[in-house]
């Protein structure tokens, strides 16, 4: 009896260290490019990143499938049907083709400055300018309208037939002509911004957070104990705090989970079904859709970006490190547990066989 639970804990010790050990996944690549990581997308199999200089099309494989010198720091990129969006500090908006081939440029007072404020939609490109105002070109580049919405634009989106633009007081939701629909005066200043399905969440200086609909009626509020530093959203509400917590709100405004991640959370990302988030520490974590850690790792350079698409997280760092990584087909702590369920199965089994002699 005493050899049966010594095994026992043998192997309960091992299949715990088993879990840390393989907790810790690092990326499967990185690539150094000149100066921060301003913007990145991932689509098409390829990664499409701006820095201080230009936009690239890397493969998954760490391939440089195309680049373009801009001299100018790349502050937005966007891409949809092998059509790729680049805005620039410069405030020269261009189109590339699949194979990197420039297509039009078109130049935008105030340039397009925050990685959100560009969007490539159907058969429309929506720009929002330092400036605060709202542009509207067609596929081909052709200016169609622009319309004012504040002191600068920090992000835009559509939503059905209605596009959503937010600035630092204010958001906006227009119609595709750009005439307004209705717009919500915010008392105080915006700190971070998401559109959420048919839904806008915005957190405020004073730590508040809340959710609107499309009509600007508030569907809740939710006061939150720190400084809200990073704020995402998909089929959940994702935010970090400058406290070092992260959490999964449901769009009813009830908390899913939340963790403590004990360094301040500078980026977070719903990749619908898990979450990506990194901290001041250097650190990037990969929960599961139920707040588990499935993996993380360190970095050098704090990861300011998160894009995902096809199982793939793709992370740029304020150093100009861009890293490639796979999403677990399993959680790892799941598959020790089950691991460890048969071993201790099959060892009841054979210390019953033995009993029985």
């Amino acid at each position: 009896m005493k050899v049966f639970w010594w095994v026992l804990s043998v192997l309960l010790l091992t299949g715990n260290a088993f879990a840390t050990s393989i907790q810790h996944q690092p990326p499967l690549w990185g690539y150094q490019l000149e100066g921060r990581v301003n913007t990145l997308v991932c689509s098409n199999n390829s990664l499409f990143v701006g820095d201080d200089r230009g936009i690239h099309n890397i493969g998954y494989s760490r391939n440089i499938l195309w680049e373009y010198t801009t001299y100018s720091t790349v502050t937005s990129v966007d891409e949809q049907d092998n059509e790729v969006i680049v805005a620039s500090s410069d405030g020269i908006i261009r189109s590339f083709g699949k194979n990197g081939q420039l297509l039009w440029e078109r130049t935008v007072p105030g340039y397009v400055g925050l990685p959100k404020a560009l969007k490539l939609d159907k058969d429309m490109i929506l720009a929002g300018s330092m400036d605060g105002f709202v542009y509207l070109f067609d596929r081909k580049g052709t200016y169609r309208w622009k319309r004012q919405i504040g002191s600068y634009v920090t992000e835009i989106d559509l939503v059905g037939e209605t596009i959503v633009a937010i600035s630092d007081r204010q958001v906006y939701f227009l119609d595709l002509e750009g005439k307004v629909k209705r717009n919500l005066d915010i008392k105080g200043y915006i700190r971070k911004a998401s559109v959420v399905q048919d839904k806008v969440a915005i957190a405020l200086e004073d730590n508040k957070l809340y959710l609107y609909d499309l009509k600007g009626n508030i569907l809740w509020d939710k006061d939150i104990v720190h400084d809200i530093t990073s704020l995402d959203g998909k089929n959940d509400l994702i935010l970090g705090t400058a406290g070092g917590i992260i959490y999964n709100l449901a769009l009813n405004g009830s908390v899913n989970w939340m963790d403590n991640t004990t360094y301040p959370v500078l980026a977070v990302k719903d990749g619908g079904g898990y979450v990506i988030a990194s901290t001041l520490e250097g650190k990037t974590i990969l929960y599961s859709g139920l707040g588990k850690v499935r993996s993380y790792y360190s970095t050098e350079g704090r990861v300011l970006l998160f894009d995902a698409c096809d199982n793939n997280i793709v992370a740029g760092t304020s150093k100009g490190r861009v890293f490639f990584s796979k999403i677990p087909k399993k959680d790892p702590m799941s598959t020790t547990l089950a691991i460890g369920g048969v071993f201790i199965v099959s060892l009841l089994a054979v210390y019953m066989v033995y009993r029985s002699w």
